[in-house]
């Protein structure tokens, strides 16, 4: 972990890397960007915790439920909505206990991903990078 921690601590890509990646309508770098956006802040986290077979990393992601306003069906990653006076970090963690059963206590932030800006729903997208020691959540059997 300590290579992932330095690697965060160092100058993200983010930016451009979802320039590259967006379609070709929102393939400027500067659509991504957070900087000057009116929008809507979310925090998600992006967890890992080691696998079962060979030790590799985990990824945890959702599949969002198809009523839900904002990005129906798509995959993701537990987060959502900043709510009141909580911190971006303090948002991803509340979101993953709420959405994936994950005990925050169980995760360790490792540090922060570049925030991205999201056009169809207006979201400024804060990603923070965790990991837990085992797998230690269990999906909500309703949603």
């Amino acid at each position: 972990m300590g290579r992932l921690r330095k690697q965060l601590a160092g100058p993200l890509p983010g930016v451009e890397a979802q320039a590259r990646m967006a379609p070709g309508s929102r393939a400027k770098p500067e659509q991504a960007s957070v900087e000057g956006k009116d929008c809507r802040e979310a925090g998600v986290l992006v967890l890992v915790y080691p696998g079962e077979d060979r030790g590799d990393g985990v990824l945890v992601l959702t599949v969002r439920r198809d009523h839900l306003p904002d990005h129906p069906g798509q995959i993701s990653f537990p987060g959502g909505e900043r709510e009141d006076n909580e911190t971006l970090a303090e948002t991803a963690l509340r979101e993953a206990r709420e959405e994936i059963a994950l005990p925050s206590e169980k995760v360790e932030v490792l540090g922060r991903l570049t925030p991205l800006y999201i056009p169809p729903s207006g979201f400024c997208v804060h990603p923070f990078v965790g990991v837990a020691p085992a797998r230690t959540c269990m999906p909500p059997t309703t949603r």
